[in-house]
């Protein structure tokens, strides 16, 4: 069963510990670079997939109001799966709409993990 967790803490060493050994995982969505950009105005948010307790995927969302245009939001090399596994995806996906819907993000940018061409077209897909 797949569950989400929302966390906003200024770290979480499971998360970077994960993320650090992931495929596709990158520096930037560890909760380092939250917190480094938090000094230029982001607010670091990770949204986390687990099956049976179990990190299984996710990606650190920095959000950031903007003057006239509202909240936006950026996922940066993300978002970080175990595996290519599509429900993965469309679960983590729906989370971080439902996620945006709630606080109100106008517009966010992903930008996926390099070594992830074929989410790169699975998001193009879904707008």
């Amino acid at each position: 069963m797949l569950e989400i967790e929302v966390d906003d803490a200024p770290s979480h060493p499971e998360w970077d510990k994960w993320v650090e050994a992931a495929p596709g995982g990158h520096h930037l969505q560890s909760s380092g670079w939250g917190h480094v950009k938090a000094g230029a105005g982001w607010e670091a948010r990770r949204i986390l997939l687990r099956r049976s307790g179990h990190l299984v995927g996710g990606c650190q969302l920095l959000t950031r109001r903007i003057p006239v245009l509202g909240q936006m939001g950026y996922l940066p090399r993300g978002p970080v799966l175990e595996s290519r596994d599509p429900e993965l995806v469309e679960f983590l996906l729906a989370a971080l709409r439902r996620h945006a819907r709630q606080h109100r993000i106008a517009v966010m940018k992903i930008q996926p993990p390099v070594d992830r061409p074929d989410l790169a077209a699975f998001l193009e897909s879904r707008g």
